[in-house]
């Protein structure tokens, strides 16, 4: 799921032009929000394929879960762990996850994927 969207984050404009380098991402939405730690984890790491400095995801109750499950850290969400109501971003990009398709890498670059085709063996 987090690389699919990755995946199509690679083909944007703005990825392949080159403005995402050093940029920071913020991803947010239902898809996001319903994604467990791990996938999380796997969208933000891999801000470094498109060229970015970093991505983040503003903590919600997954992540306080997380924390007290696998860190034995417990915290209370605050309202400056979110991004400001009204903030301005560079660029703003949608995805239509509904729309997205399983896809892997080809070998030498992220950016060149194809299409997962898949059988079944019985």
């Amino acid at each position: 799921m987090a690389r699919d969207i990755v995946a199509y984050l690679l083909q944007t404009e703005l990825v392949r032009s080159g403005a995402a380098i050093g940029a920071i991402f913020e991803f947010a939405g239902r898809v996001v929000e319903r994604m467990s730690m791990d996938e999380r984890a796997t969208l933000t790491n891999m801000v470094a394929e498109m060229g970015g400095f970093s991505g983040i995801v503003a903590p919600d109750e997954t992540t306080l879960a997380f924390l007290r499950e696998r860190r034995g850290i417990d915290i209370t969400l605050e309202p400056w762990m979110r991004s400001d109501p009204g903030a301005t971003y560079r660029d703003v990009l949608r995805v239509d996850c509904s729309a997205l398709q399983p896809m892997v890498a080809k070998p030498g670059d992220p950016a060149t994927r194809c299409r997962l085709q898949t059988s079944i063996i019985r």
